[in-house]
Order: C-alpha cells, then structure tokens, then sequence
C-alpha cells in the first residue's frame, strides 16, 4: 500500500533565488503554508522531507521557498518532480468529503446489494467526479459521482452504495 499522497508537482524554477512553481493538487493552496514540509518523489522510497521556508500562492500555482534549495540551477533541478505527504499528515475534510485515496480500492455495491465492483479510480470531468469500477468479469462501470447515485459511503465497511439509473450501464 501506498502511504504517501501527492499534493502537487514542480513545472519550473522561479526568479534566481530557487524558488520553486507548483501546480497544486490540493484544493487549498494554504496547504502548503500551514503543512510546513514536503517530500521530493514518494515517502515510501525513503528520503527526508525538505522543509518549507516560504509559499505563497500566485496565478492557479503556490511557489515555495525550500530549505537548502537556493540558486536557480538547484532549483531547476527539481522541475518536473512530485511533492507528496504522508497520508497520516493530509487536514481532515469535512462531513460527506473524501480523498480520492480514501475511495479507490472500496467495494461498490447497489442499494440492494448487489456487488458491482471495486473502485479503481476516480476521473475528475469538471462538472463531477465519475468512478471507474472494475467488475468481478474486467469490466469498466463508469458512475457518476452525485448525490442522486452515490448514496453511501462506509469507510469503516470499505463500501459505497450507488442508485442504478435507467440506462446508466448502456442497457435499454
């Protein structure tokens, strides 16, 4: 099991100082303000967390000040590199909210208990998530991701429960 989640990835360098541009995958930019450290990469391949010294968001992207990263060379460097943390370290969301990691891999059931899948993973389209749910047969099931279809979340049961829609597998 993975124990890390990534919270954002570098796309360049700024400025000459070693400023760092992420495009964050948290919904939060503060995030990186208040979390005080990152990972380079995966928690999981071992390594220390580089401690953030600076972040401020600018324009759908947060730039961070690292600890030790100082001159634009060694900042360049890093382009291209995820940032992640440990799970355990992620804030809480509220009532009814989840991580996508928190999801994938539960059992997805109907209401009435019919067993339709695993969650393998979520899409994100815009207007709402939709969960891809591999079949006992290999199937793809694409379900969207509203309250008028997921109906439950059970993370303690590992299981969500959807309303099946007429024709929301392609049957007629």
């Amino acid at each position: 099991m993975i124990h890390q989640v990534i919270v954002g990835q570098i796309v360049s360098a700024r400025g000459v100082k070693g400023e760092v541009k992420v495009l964050p995958l948290v919904d939060d930019p503060a995030f990186f303000s208040r979390i005080g450290r990152v990972w380079l990469g995966l928690t999981d391949a071992g390594g220390e967390p580089q401690r953030i010294l600076r972040a401020r968001p600018e324009k759908g992207h947060v730039l961070l000040q690292l600890e030790g990263i100082d001159t634009r060379t060694a900042a360049e460097a890093l382009t291209g590199l995820k940032l992640s943390v440990p799970r355990s370290e992620m804030p809480p969301l509220e009532e009814g909210l989840y991580y996508h990691f928190q999801l994938e891999g539960l059992r997805v059931q109907t209401d009435d208990g019919a067993f339709l899948g695993i969650l393998d993973h979520i899409m994100e389209t815009g207007s709402n998530d939709v969960y891809v749910v591999r079949s006992p047969d290999g199937e793809e099931l694409l379900i969207p991701a509203t309250r008028e279809v997921v109906r439950a979340v059970n993370l303690e049961e590992k299981t969500i429960t959807v309303s099946v829609m007429e024709g929301m597998f392609g049957e007629e």
